[in-house]
């Protein structure tokens, strides 16, 4: 450590204060060593910098313009509450949020190449890419996101919280729930954030189904007790549906548990539990803790990555014991999801009031569709 000075004594030989050595920092503009969660400053690259020697990440500079660009752009185009710039100010990772957000995104990945790192925004049926970085700029981003987040399942998966006011009086605030994920390529470390917003609710069913579909689903809601099946492949919309049917059952006074890995809609009135599906013990505890609070719905396998066979068997003890289940499976095949929940349910694969299945498609006026394969007649 003799080799480095510290960030007190780099704000005495750079003869400036704290906050703006920091911002210098964020901005990538000083010569500067991330050792664990300190920064730290080698005397000659400052000497350097100060003499003008030293060249600032221009990529992250690149970067930097263009999101300050687009927020007087939508400063000028509308008076949303995504387009307010905060009076605190943002550093280029906050801007980066809010200007996916702004843009519809619902996340972000940072993707590795060989010689560079390619933004892009993600969204529902579009994606975006902004200028690209290179290895020095995303380490700033990356260095950023991780001061500003809290590790939830390691280092690997963490969360930020973002708030900002809304531009109309009277309006709510806009509360944003950012889930950073880190995964290691070949190529490098390769970020997704992905974004949940406080004013995104789970919709109505009259909005993704309709006609004969949407009154079997309503039917199929209308049981006290036994296991619904919503299934489908990957991207299918599988999710949405079951939030919806939630909302529907939570509506109608009824009292209903969620059981998540990560919560991606807000349901006003439902009770959503985030669990590790990893950790068999924090699952167990959940479930009893539900059992005792004498619910009426249970949600599961929201979000569940392992094999569904240990999703089924639960739902088959919430079914047997008087409560209705909605189950998200991934079969994108009816005749699979029925093997699936017959397979673990046995006995009381009876229990089974119906299987959802559910497509995507694109739709003859432009985006994307839902289609539905209802069954409700099964071998008992």
């Amino acid at each position: 450590m003799e080799d480095y000075i510290n960030f007190d004594e780099a704000v005495q030989l750079l003869s400036t204060t704290k906050s703006t050595l920091y911002k210098w920092l964020k901005a990538g503009k000083v010569p500067a060593h991330k050792l664990g969660r300190q920064w730290r400053f080698k005397e000659d690259e400052l000497k350097n910098y100060i003499e003008g020697n030293f060249k600032t990440n221009k990529t992250l500079s690149d970067l930097e313009d263009y999101l300050e660009k687009k927020e007087r752009e939508n400063m000028k185009a509308s008076n949303s509450a995504l387009s307010v710039l905060d009076e605190r100010g943002h550093d280029i990772a906050e801007k980066l949020i809010w200007d996916a957000v702004a843009s519809g995104a619902y996340g972000i990945n940072l993707q590795p190449h060989k010689d560079h790192y390619e933004v892009q925004y993600r969204g529902a049926s579009t994606s975006q890419k902004l200028p690209t970085i290179d290895k020095a700029a995303f380490d700033s981003l990356d260095n950023f996101f991780m001061e500003l987040s809290d590790p939830y399942r390691g280092e690997e998966k963490r969360r930020l919280f973002l708030t900002r006011e809304k531009a109309e009086e009277g309006s709510e605030k806009v509360d944003l729930q950012i889930q950073y994920t880190a995964m290691n390529t070949v190529l490098g470390k390769r970020l997704n954030l992905k974004i949940i917003r406080s004013d995104f609710t789970a919709t109505k069913l009259e909005k993704i189904a309709s006609g004969k579909d949407l009154k079997k689903i309503k039917d199929l809601l209308g049981h006290d007790h036994g296991v619904i099946a919503i299934t489908g492949a990957t991207g299918s919309g599988k999710t949405t549906t079951l939030y919806c049917a939630a909302k529907e059952q939570t509506e109608k006074g009824r009292l209903v548990f969620t059981v998540e890995d990560t919560v991606n809609f807000i349901i006003e009135g439902t009770n959503q539990i985030e669990v590790d599906f990893t950790n068999e013990d924090e699952v167990q505890k959940v479930m009893t803790d539900i059992y005792d609070s004498d619910p009426d719905v249970v949600c599961l396998g929201l979000g569940a990555i392992e094999d569904s066979a240990k999703q089924i068997s639960m739902a088959s003890k919430f079914a047997e014991s008087g409560h209705l289940v909605l189950l998200q499976m991934h079969e994108a095949n009816m005749e699979k999801a029925w093997q699936n929940l017959a397979g673990v349910l046995g006995r009381n694969k009876k229990l089974i009031r119906g299987i959802i299945l559910q497509k995507l498609e694109k739709s003859e006026t432009g985006g994307r569709k839902a289609f539905y394969e209802i069954k409700t007649e099964f071998e008992k």
